[in-house]
């Protein structure tokens, strides 16, 4: 069977948008540097790798197409733990209590080896690991037998991260390499099925978050025994404590249920610290979260094909004011701002980033108070471009996130922005309300 023949697996198919988008980014940068082809080499794990299979297997190429649909949903490649860690009952695993928190691969890294691609003005060529070879060295053969190039034209564009044997291979089959972040710039924007695969993750985040109000809504209040001895703890029908470690569980669950791996869930307490040994955050997995304090519930979801969303939000079971009430006003101004930025231009992001804070401070918080503001691309990667110095071009997705800390508790923030033609938008139900009541 030819490169070009096949049919695509239903996990792997991108549309003829996506195969254009990235096939223009990558012609352009090849004119402009009079370079023969873009090279990358490395692991199906790698989110660049697989962005580019993903757009050689939408043009028909079949090796792409066979290696993708070899991974499938395959954990280890897509680095994130196995589902049944989330939901299993073994001593030490979620099921006994343990935290869910940004669960490292428990798979072998070396069970699927090296891949080499390159796009070059006639397509794409994909080669993967065979006895006794390098797929960079097959790659170079194919690309200066089969497309017959010469000296004239040996010049290869590759991503700073190649790794630097497979730079020695393509060298020494006698190509020149240049550094290039055309697949970075192509990644950073976002085509329709893409946003729409980061839209289906947002939506297993948000039925996560869902849950955790539902729960904290339908847990009972323990009164304290002596009027201001103690807090209002919260129960559940047992008579046993709702603690973070349960409220995890119940989110993970209902993201997975939802269609998405929670890759991270996070409900901290105590000023927003995580659980340490010996501290009041502590305390709550044997006597239960409180009535009437802040709980943040932080959420990492990615969906079968390995594209990711962040969903922060913070909770209050029976509000009674507080200063994280006019934390979480000045939040909810300070995203608003940022996504009418987005609408009328394009910004680097770190004028986003700038801008957050200052709606932030506009509302007094600032000398004492510990103010995050944090926006970047999100995709394959949970971080990737645009970041930093980097334009939000029409296409973005960005993770938006943001956090007050102050001596009474924490409040944070966190949601997709998508930037297209027609402005910007948020990704999700975007119910970002404090109070949760029975």
């Amino acid at each position: 069977m030819s490169e070009s023949e096949g049919e695509q697996d239903p996990q792997t198919q991108m549309d003829p948008e996506f195969a254009q988008h990235v096939s223009t980014e990558l012609e352009s940068t090849l004119e402009e540097r009079d370079a023969r082809a873009v090279v990358h080499v490395g692991s199906i794990r790698d989110p660049t790798i697989r962005y580019a299979l993903y757009a050689a297997a939408a043009t028909g190429n079949d090796r792409a197409t066979a290696l993708l649909s070899r991974a499938g949903t395959d954990e280890s490649v897509l680095s994130a733990a196995p589902i049944e860690a989330f939901t299993g009952g073994t001593a030490g695993g979620v099921g006994s209590g343990a935290r869910i928190d940004s669960l490292a691969c428990t798979a072998d890294p070396t069970a699927h080896g090296p891949v080499a691609i390159a796009f070059d003005a006639t397509g794409w060529l994909v080669e993967s690991e065979s006895a006794g070879s390098h797929p960079a060295d097959a790659l170079a053969s194919r690309l200066t037998v089969d497309r017959a190039t010469t000296s004239t034209d040996a010049l290869v564009l590759t991503p700073p991260s190649v790794p630097h044997d497979a730079a020695l291979h393509l060298e020494g089959t006698g190509f020149d390499l240049a550094s290039s972040g055309v697949l970075e710039r192509a990644r950073a924007q976002k085509v329709d099925a893409e946003v729409a695969a980061i839209e289906r993750a947002v939506a297993a985040a948000d039925a996560g978050v869902a849950r955790a109000r539902a729960c904290l809504g339908e847990a009972t209040r323990k009164e304290p025994e002596r009027d201001g001895a103690s807090p209002v703890r919260l129960v559940i029908d047992d008579g046993s404590p709702l603690t973070a470690a349960r409220l995890e569980r119940t989110v993970a669950s209902a993201a997975l249920e939802a269609g998405a791996t929670p890759v991270r869930v996070r409900v901290t307490t105590s000023a927003g610290m995580p659980r340490q040994a010996g501290t009041a955050a502590e305390a709550t997995e044997s006597t239960g979260l409180q009535a009437h304090h802040p709980l943040v519930v932080d959420v990492t979801t990615r969906t079968a094909t390995g594209y990711h969303a962040h969903l922060t939000r913070t909770l209050v079971a029976d509000i009674d004011g507080g200063p994280y009430r006019r934390g979480h006003v000045a939040l909810a101004a300070a995203f608003r701002s940022v996504a009418a930025k987005a609408r009328a231009d394009t910004h680097p992001v770190r004028a986003l980033e700038a801008d957050l804070e200052a709606e932030i401070r506009a509302f007094g918080f600032g000398d004492g108070d510990r103010i995050s503001a944090t926006v970047a691309g999100v995709g394959l990667d949970r971080w990737e471009e645009p970041t930093g110095a980097s334009e939000t071009a029409r296409g973005a997705t960005l993770a938006v996130a943001a956090g007050i800390e102050t001596d009474a508790g924490v409040v944070r923030l966190a949601d997709v922005l998508v930037t297209s033609e027609r402005g910007a938008r948020w990704l999700g139900a975007v119910d970002r309300s404090l109070a949760v009541g029975r």
